[in-house]
């Protein structure tokens, strides 16, 4: 089984400004599904972008979908230290609202303006990935509203 998580993003830039910042780090690969841009880092981690037009429950408007699947035959630890870089890297470039969700269960990070909260529980938030965001969120358990 793999594991995966999604960053919902309120963009102001939309898909297109998501893909330049993942394609930085990560070339595209080809991917039979229309209108999502998939990548592959070197960690193995699969990234794909896609435009969302449905509601959410933690962001209300989300415009931008980011999915990160682990490669389960590849080390996981760089690869969610990735996760972590790129979530930081994707809400540097665009100011929305965002979370980072694993499964409609817990939400990892939470930015919503200038506050940030990470959840407080799991092995997610090592002192070192905690190092790699730009502020020293708040931190509290943050199941995914029922």
């Amino acid at each position: 089984m793999a594991i995966e998580y999604s960053l919902f993003l309120a963009s102001a830039g939309g898909a297109a400004g998501v893909r330049r910042v993942v394609a930085a780090s990560a070339p595209e690969v080809d991917w039979d599904a229309e209108r999502v841009t998939a990548y592959r880092s070197p960690t193995g981690l699969r990234v794909t972008v896609m435009d969302r037009t449905w509601s959410d429950r933690v962001v209300e408007t989300p415009t931008v979908q980011v999915g990160f699947r682990l490669d389960k035959f590849a080390d996981p630890d760089p690869q969610y230290d990735e996760v972590v870089r790129l979530t930081v890297a994707i809400l540097a470039a665009d100011p929305g609202d965002a979370v980072l969700q694993q499964d409609h269960e817990i939400c990892w990070l939470l930015r919503r303006g200038d506050s940030w909260i990470a959840h407080s529980g799991g092995s997610l938030w090592s002192a070192h990935r905690l190092s790699l965001l730009p502020v020293v969120p708040q931190r509290r358990p943050m199941p995914y509203p029922d």
